[in-house]
């Protein structure tokens, strides 16, 4: 999937308390994206918790990605 290919909703708003939650735009952009930029504030483990499969994913692609330009 690549960038362009994501729908997002109407509004472009995530938000805990709608139909479209911020986990939903993690899950979606981390894969495709080429960096991550994380400004510094509070995160609490439960938020790095929730997150990590995306982390996980995108560190994953970046890795393949690196690779293939090496070959």
């Amino acid at each position: 999937m690549s960038f362009k290919a994501i729908r997002f909703p109407d509004s472009f708003e995530y938000r805990s308390d709608s139909e479209h939650i911020p986990l939903e735009f993690y899950d979606k952009v981390f894969p495709v994206s080429k960096t991550v930029d994380l400004f510094l504030g509070y995160f609490n483990s439960g938020a790095f918790r929730v997150l990590s499969e995306s982390f996980a994913e995108f560190i994953y692609c970046s890795v393949l990605k690196d690779m293939k330009t090496a070959i």
